[in-house]
């Protein structure tokens, strides 16, 4: 079974994928998790964070760049 993505991306990201790829530090990742504003998906006791989620919410958080 493949569980990459159709580009061959994986489609779930750990916590330190993730806050690598957004260059910020886990702990802002953990904060934005645990107050909702980032989406996340949890198996278990771990967490992760689908990649489509995450282009979506950078969309969503684009400011002006004034």
């Amino acid at each position: 079974m493949n569980w990459d993505s159709a580009e061959g991306q994986r489609m779930l990201l750990t916590a330190r994928e993730t806050a690598a790829a957004l260059r910020i530090s886990e702990r802002t990742l953990w904060g934005l998790t645990a107050r909702g504003e980032i989406p996340s998906v949890r198996i278990g006791r771990s967490v992760r964070y689908h990649v489509a989620d995450l282009q979506q919410w950078i969309e969503e958080h684009k400011g002006g760049g004034q």
